[in-house]
């Protein structure tokens, strides 16, 4: 079950102390298991929906890492989201990319898929490179590449070729969080 409470604010804890509203919890604030396997369909979908429509038709490489980056963290934050015991809102989960990485290894995302944060780690050193020090490591793309492609050997010589493999990896990424999802929570 999943508490339903809307988050304490400092509002609501000085109204508790002096008139003693709010405090402990009780059968109502928690929702059942068919709204929540609802919210967890719907995430589901808005991931695959991100995941089609957000990458970008582009020939520039920095852009589809930007990108696919957003896309996955995106993933990433519904997944800590629908995982969570409290309902709260997408924009409250307010943690850089690598403290959302460290939450949802907790939460069991990084075990039984040895491909899948060695990946999302090289998606984020990858973003860093280009944000913040304006060159890319194009042998860390290509790391990437050989770690999901399903030939391990294989080759890729353009950037063309590379925003290509990035989108398949993007969308692999988020379809195995959102795959995750759906078998911890039994739908």
């Amino acid at each position: 079950m999943k508490l339903r409470r809307k988050k304490v604010t400092l509002k609501y804890a000085h109204d508790w102390r002096q008139r003693g509203i709010g405090g402990g919890v009780n059968e109502t604030d928690f929702i059942q298991k068919v709204e929540a396997d609802k919210i967890i369909n719907n995430v589901i979908k808005e991931i695959e929906e991100i995941t089609l429509k957000q990458f970008p038709r582009t020939a520039n490489l920095e852009l589809a890492i930007i990108k696919g980056h957003l896309i996955v963290e995106y993933a990433i934050t519904q997944f800590i989201r629908c995982m969570s015991n409290v309902l709260f809102d997408f924009e409250d989960i307010e943690f850089t990319f690598f403290q959302k990485t460290k939450i949802a290894e907790m939460m069991g995302l990084a075990y039984g898929d040895p491909v899948l944060f060695p990946t999302i780690g090289l998606f984020n050193q990858l973003r860093n490179q280009a944000a913040h020090k304006f060159i890319i490591q194009r042998e860390l793309i290509d790391q990437m590449i050989a770690l999901n492609a399903i030939d391990y050997k294989v080759s890729v010589k353009t950037d063309r070729g590379r925003i290509k493999y990035l989108r398949g990896i993007s969308a692999n990424i988020c379809g195995r969080i959102a795959g995750r999802l759906a078998a911890v929570h039994g739908l």
